[in-house]
């Protein structure tokens, strides 16, 4: 099990959510599960998370065919976290990774 959780709210975060995710992946390794919950994106989120993340048990993702806004989002991921160790943050990675360290 990992050490902690970390949930990433996304809605149309095409552009930016997979650098986020790898650099996270990149920085923790296996001390921290990565759940992405999807708001319903329409710009191809979806499709980016399943062909670069399908096979890495540390990202989990989730998609909702509608809005749950950022706070629903964030409970959603809580639910579905295996650690009791938990954080969130935003995809556009203005949180850089290394700060969940502190």
């Amino acid at each position: 099990m990992a050490d902690f959780s970390i949930v990433f709210p996304a809605y149309n975060e095409a552009t930016v959510i997979i650098d986020t995710v790898r650099s996270y992946v990149d920085y923790f390794g296996d001390r921290a599960e990565l759940i992405i919950i999807d708001n319903g994106s329409e710009d191809g989120t979806q499709k980016l998370i399943e062909q670069n993340f399908r096979d890495d048990a540390r990202v989990k993702y989730f998609y909702f065919d509608h809005p749950l806004g950022k706070g629903g989002a964030v409970y959603e991921g809580f639910k579905h976290a295996s650690s009791d160790l938990l954080g969130f943050t935003d995809t556009d990675e203005s949180v850089p990774a290394d700060q969940f360290d502190r």
